[in-house]
């Protein structure tokens, strides 16, 4: 029997490779794949590269596939069909981890002592939860010393792209925290989240200040204005 082929990868682009040997007598070619679940119940026809397959020969098919981007991780068996011949296989879904934050960054205005209350709309694209934490303290950063790391933390879409530069120790801080506590949105539901700012006394007006909150894989960027600036 057949050795069982992994498609792996996040649910909207999987990938293997199907050890396909041409065991007729007849030149075979290869212009599409057959897919089907454990029960038979999805049948997926898939392009592949075109190539022909001459008697004995073996080929390596490289196989892609979508699936619903909320498909929880984990493992689905499937069979996967080559010129009438089948073969076992996987798909091994990976976390995806997508949040969208709307806006992704928030000014305030430097008023020692207050208390900013600002809504953060959160998309989950991904096929896992996303965690919104009681962050509570929050270290801000001199613009002209952290704009830089800042923006890449951001601005990415996941973490392994951001290159980091290295950040002096805080001496500042803010509090942030979300008014219903720690808070979940699910994979494909879309949250609002009030989010209160707290500024601390003595935050000096010569400056811009910065923090980077983290949700999930994404950074939500906020830049605290001296006090009577423009926030935009």
């Amino acid at each position: 029997m057949n050795e069982s082929t992994i498609l792996a990868g996040p649910p909207n682009s999987l990938s293997g490779v199907v050890p396909y040997r041409n065991i007729t007598a007849n030149a075979v070619t290869i212009a599409e794949v057959t897919i089907d679940d454990d029960d038979s119940s999805i049948t997926l026809v898939v392009p592949v590269a075109e190539t022909t397959v001459a008697p004995g020969q073996r080929h390596d098919v490289a196989v892609k596939l979508q699936l619903p981007p909320q498909t929880p991780p984990g493992a689905y068996p499937l069979e996967i069909t080559i010129a009438d011949e089948k073969f076992p296989a996987f798909a091994q879904v990976a976390p995806a981890h997508e949040p969208g934050l709307s806006p992704a960054a928030i000014v305030v205005e430097n008023l020692p002592g207050t208390t900013v209350t600002t809504s953060l709309v959160i998309a989950n694209a991904g096929n896992v939860d996303v965690c919104v934490a009681e962050f509570g303290t929050v270290a801000v950063f001199p613009e002209d010393v952290a704009r830089t790391t800042l923006v890449r933390l951001a601005t990415s879409r996941q973490l392994d792209d951001v290159e980091i530069d290295p950040l002096p120790d805080a001496t500042e801080t803010i509090d942030v925290v979300p008014t219903g506590g720690r808070q979940v949105v699910t994979p494909g539901a879309t949250r609002v989240v009030e989010l209160a700012i707290t500024l601390p006394e003595g935050l000096s007006q010569a400056v811009r200040w910065l923090a980077a909150v983290p949700i999930s894989t994404r950074s939500l960027l906020i830049t605290v204005v001296p006090a009577g600036s423009p926030s935009d």
